[in-house]
């Protein structure tokens, strides 16, 4: 399966808090950055933030920034609009 993130920098995080909590995963994980795919699809450059680009795709953030679960949730807006092409910018 895949991990959704937004961002390269959440794998490393991630990885690193398993490491830390001494969770061992017997399968692999496949990291799929979201940002990266989102501003090639969009012919973004620079990249585009997650703010801007859920602004611009007509969301708004709904919680409190960078809490995990909020920013799941809101990063399931994006990813719900464009689902049937992320992987043409994998």
């Amino acid at each position: 399966g895949y991990l959704y993130s937004w961002g390269k920098k959440d794998e490393k995080l991630i990885l690193d808090q398993l490491k830390r909590e001494h969770l061992d995963v017997d399968y692999e994980i496949n990291f799929f950055d979201l940002k990266s795919a989102y501003n090639r699809m969009k012919g973004h450059a620079p990249s585009y933030g997650f703010m801007k680009s859920l602004r611009v795709e007509g969301f708004e953030f709904e919680g409190e920034i960078h809490n995990a679960l909020d920013d799941s949730y809101n990063l399931v807006k994006l990813f719900l609009k464009y689902r049937e092409h992320w992987m043409n910018y994998a």
